[in-house]
């Protein structure tokens, strides 16, 4: 019997979790990949079949690893939805100081490196399907200049929805849809604690930017995630899911 999977990086935490736990209660046959083992071992309680890989994304040697790994795993599939989640920003904002090239390499390599080791992993995979979606997370800082986010994360997130725009042409004839996620200001664990830690008047000069007044949930990026990247879509390629509250409107 033919199945549905869904493949989901930085599986361990937040947003990732969130889309992982959401898939799985779906029907899909999820594959949790992320190098944080110890998090990660948490969704084996998940009550659904689940399968859990270990790998650096960061490390480009592993791209042969994740493929021999899926080859049987995904052998009765005919249908895969894969979502690169990986990423995040590295250096904490500043108003001063003008990056150096390094600060923008690292940032860069930080999440799309993982995004096209992924997507040529699977390359395969998806092309034998001939009816798979592939859902890339960037940022509405990509979308919009935030005074609290630094020219490198910027740049990151915009070659992410630049790199998916490319592979929603060229995976098209296979009936590949790719599509990118813009989350706004999302309450993970990370973002949670810095929320925290920052001065409340801070805080509300953000929120007031916000239409709808708060900071959004995993879960509810999750759920954006899931239509994108499940059998609900069969039209949307090439497109841009902003999901913000409102703070930044196209």
């Amino acid at each position: 019997m033919k199945k549905k999977y869904c493949i989901i990086t930085g599986a361990a935490s937040g947003i990732g979790e969130k889309t992982f736990k959401l898939f799985s209660s779906k029907g899909y046959v999820c594959i949790g990949i992320d190098k944080d083992q110890e998090r990660l071992n948490q969704l084996k309680f998940c009550e659904y079949p689940i399968h859990l890989l270990y790998f650096d994304l960061l490390n480009e040697n592993v791209q042969i690893d994740i493929r021999n790994a899926l080859e049987n795993i995904l052998e009765d599939a005919n249908f895969i939805t894969l979502v690169n989640n990986v990423g995040g920003s590295i250096l904490h904002s500043s108003k001063s100081d003008a990056l150096d090239w390094d600060a923008y390499y690292r940032t860069i390599e930080f999440n799309l490196k993982p995004t096209v080791i992924m997507t040529n992993a699977i390359d395969k995979f998806i092309k034998k399907t001939r009816n798979s979606r592939i859902v890339n997370i960037s940022s509405i800082s990509a979308r919009a200049p935030l005074e609290t986010i630094k020219e490198d994360y910027a740049a990151a997130k915009a070659a992410m929805i630049g790199y998916s725009r490319k592979k929603a042409m060229e995976l098209s004839k296979y009936g590949v849809l790719v599509n990118t996620v813009c989350p706004g200001i999302i309450a993970t664990e990370r973002i949670a604690k810095r929320w925290e830690n920052r001065d409340p008047e801070y805080n509300s000069t953000i929120l007031a930017q916000i239409p709808l007044g708060r900071l959004g949930e995993p879960e509810e990026v999750a759920k954006a995630v899931y239509f994108l990247g499940s059998e609900e879509n069969n039209y949307i390629t090439g497109a841009i899911l902003d999901v913000n509250g409102g703070m930044y409107m196209p």
